[in-house]
């Protein structure tokens, strides 16, 4: 069974498999903008800032349907902007974030193999799925693109496995 954990997992192996996505998170939008604004120049760990440019999951909703769950994210990937606010730099920048966005769309729909992560085994991808572009969203002066990404989970709903004791 695919679980929450699991997809978070699947999700933080894909980044650290990625060539050009250095950084993974997920949680909500005012952690990310807390993360953000973390010592610079410090030591990544799971408390400092991110390296970017970074993939953070903010997890949305989840449809219980009878045979499966269809999980909602908003998937942010984003690089800071050290131009100051020199165009050209910025459209490189969404340039270069919209196309790792489409390598984690793709890697979920057509991974087929164990060496590619194999995720088209556990996970289907609804498209078309929304991009939105944004830059100075956050403290560091990110920009990027938010996806909205649905990922439909077999799961037969399932009373034989409840932990309930017996009624009276």
């Amino acid at each position: 069974m695919i679980s929450y954990k699991k997809i978070v997992e699947d999700f933080e192996t894909l980044v650290k498999n990625h060539k050009q996505i250095n950084s993974f998170g997920h949680g909500t939008l005012q952690q990310l903008i807390y993360w953000t604004t973390q010592i610079e120049g410090a030591e990544n760990t799971t408390n400092k800032a991110p390296i970017y440019p970074l993939l953070y999951l903010v997890p949305q909703s989840v449809s219980r349907g009878e045979q499966s769950l269809t999980y909602t994210f908003d998937m942010v990937i984003c690089d800071i902007d050290a131009s100051k606010k020199e165009p050209e730099y910025n459209r490189q920048i969404w340039n270069d974030t919209l196309m790792m966005s489409e390598d984690v769309l793709a890697q979920f729909k057509y991974s087929v193999t164990t060496a590619q992560g194999d995720y088209y085994r556990d996970y289907d991808v609804i498209l078309p799925s929304t991009m939105l572009p944004f830059s100075e969203r956050f403290d560091d002066l990110l920009i990027g693109w938010t996806t909205s990404l649905q990922l439909v989970i077999d799961n037969p709903l399932n009373r034989c496995i409840a932990p309930y004791k017996p009624f009276n």
